[in-house]
């Protein structure tokens, strides 16, 4: 288990979690101070749970460069500002839900490439408001053995949306609930 919090002691002052490199371990847990949510969490590399969850909380933003892989569900809650995905980030849930909308303002999609969000295990996928920023067309395929929730709009330029409910035919969790505009 690699658990990490910065500013735990809550002083407001916003401090950055910094991974230059690819976090491994069976349950991975990132954290900010959890009361003023102003720190930085930035990834580098790729963060993989072998055996259980990935939790990243807590933050004012999330600047992920590396795929996010958990072997059961990931989540991501609490972030004020953005969750921002370079390019070709992908996010994966192996046997779980797949979550970046608990109190998640936007996620940000900030290079041209495809960016995958993917659960399997019948479960759903839930995602906040996604934009594409900085003049760029990403490419974004979401795909769930379950359902899909959007709850906010995405927009993505010009760029390419793909959707797939029930990717593994079994008839379990078959929805697409997209809760306000998709513009692609």
């Amino acid at each position: 288990t690699l658990l990490v919090t910065v500013d735990d002691n809550n002083n407001g002052v916003g401090v950055t979690l910094n991974a230059k490199s690819t976090l491994d371990a069976g349950v991975v847990t990132l954290s900010g101070d959890g009361t003023t949510n102003n720190d930085l969490i930035d990834l580098d590399g790729a963060v993989t749970a072998d055996t259980g969850a990935v939790v990243i909380q807590d933050a004012a933003t999330v600047d992920a460069e590396g795929t996010i892989q958990a072997a059961s569900s990931l989540t991501i809650e609490d972030i004020t500002t953005s969750v921002d995905l370079g390019a070709n980030v992908g996010l994966t849930a192996q046997n779980g839900a797949l979550s970046v909308y608990n109190n998640v303002a936007n996620m940000n999609l900030s290079a041209a490439g495809t960016n995958v969000i993917q659960s399997d295990g019948d479960a759903l996928v839930r995602v906040a408001q996604i934009t594409a920023t900085g003049g760029v067309n990403p490419n974004l395929t979401v795909t769930s053995q379950g359902g899909v929730t959007f709850d906010g709009a995405v927009d993505i330029n010009s760029g390419t949306l793909l959707v797939t409910v029930d990717d593994n035919n079994n008839g379990v969790g078959v929805t697409l609930n997209a809760k306000s505009t998709l513009d692609a």
